[in-house]
């Protein structure tokens, strides 16, 4: 009888480490916080910010239009959409403080969620003497499993360097693993015609985080945040017809050396907060 009663509690000790061992919870990897640009040698414009709350959401951006501080506010709504609101500073003193006046706002981003996922893109400006937002420009965006593949963009189409047309631009993206390979761009008119494009490839990644991921809610920055980890090199190639009909083509190349914060963040991107 000892034994039997011996083996029952053996047994109920065994089932019990097991139950302890899946409610374990694994140590949280630790997380910067990427909180200043390096823009070093760019005409002396100061670092850019960004500000997060006490969630570790992105909250803003300070960037610099030449001289002129801009403040990309960003509103996360209760039905689980997103505003991002561009504001000019009036009272800009320091970087390290938060802007208290702003102007009216000249530029809003909305961000449309579907399953978690943003499903489209919309853009307007507001129009001071009439008092209201005036829409630029949409995107919607097609995934395939977790991944985006696909943005239409239409409406309003800033051509580089150039003039702005009412038409269509069509990004199509590829992966290898959790990193974007390239994104292919072409631009069309509103009657079809082909305007133009360009390529940016990716051609080697670091096994560093990507420090941009937090960042989605900026308009430049949402490609870059799509990325796991931080590219090592890449290329760009474009290809323009204007009006007048001439061509505008180039292509650039770039490659660095990316090393370790020491929490798994490349050091020579800028200024981080880390736990």
């Amino acid at each position: 009888m000892k034994n039997n009663n011996l083996l029952i509690i053996l047994l109920l000790l065994i089932i019990f480490s097991i139950g302890c061992k899946k409610n374990v919870i694994s140590p949280i990897e630790s997380e910067c916080l990427y909180i200043e640009r390096d823009t070093t040698g760019l005409k002396g414009i100061p670092p850019v910010k960004y500000y997060y709350n006490t969630e570790k959401k992105l909250k803003a951006r300070l960037n610099w239009d030449a001289s002129t501080p801009i403040l990309d506010s960003i509103v996360y709504l209760t039905n689980g959409n997103t505003l991002t609101m561009s504001y000019y500073i009036a009272n800009f003193k320091s970087k390290d403080e938060w802007p208290t006046r702003f102007t009216i706002y000249h530029k809003k981003i909305e961000y449309i969620h579907e399953n978690n996922k943003i499903a489209k893109i919309n853009y307007s400006y507001f129009h001071e003497s009439r008092k209201v937002d005036i829409p630029t420009s949409s995107d919607s965006m097609v995934y395939e499993g977790d991944k985006l593949s696909k943005i239409y963009k239409t409406g309003r189409i800033q051509i580089p360097n150039s003039r702005e047309i009412i038409g269509k631009q069509i990004y199509e993206l590829a992966y290898t693993n959790n990193n974007v390979k390239s994104i292919i761009s072409r631009i069309v008119d509103d009657t079809e015609g082909l305007i133009g494009g360009d390529t940016t490839q990716y051609h080697t990644f670091t096994n560093l985080k990507n420090p941009y991921k937090k960042l989605s809610y900026i308009n430049d920055m949402f490609l870059i945040s799509i990325s796991e980890n931080m590219p090592s090199s890449s290329s760009n190639s474009y290809y323009y017809k204007f009006q007048n009909g001439s061509f505008s083509f180039g292509s650039s190349n770039w490659s660095g050396i990316l090393t370790d914060n020491g929490k798994g963040y490349p050091k020579e991107i800028g200024v981080y907060k880390c736990d």
